[in-house]
């Protein structure tokens, strides 16, 4: 007797970023996705941040840069944010 395992592993994650600023005029709900791709013992990190009104209102959400450098000092054992 024969048996097949199916494994689908998880490589995507995506959720409702609903955070409306009051002095952000043009904000709206906008969905943030996390792709994750391995390869060689290796995970690749894709962010993509989408369904903003405005170039405008794109322009005023540049922190990912900075959140994706901690995730990544963190992913190589480096301290995140210094001690005090």
């Amino acid at each position: 007797m024969a048996s097949i395992a199916v494994m689908i592993a998880v490589c995507a994650m995506a959720f409702q970023y609903a955070w409306l600023p009051s002095w952000d005029e043009e904000a709206t709900e906008t969905l943030v996705r996390f792709d994750l791709d391995e390869q060689d013992g290796v995970t690749r990190v894709r962010l993509t941040h989408s369904g903003f009104a405005t170039e405008g209102s794109r322009d005023r959400h540049q922190g990912w840069s900075q959140i994706l450098g901690w995730l990544k000092s963190y992913a190589e054992g480096r301290s995140v944010f210094p001690v005090v």
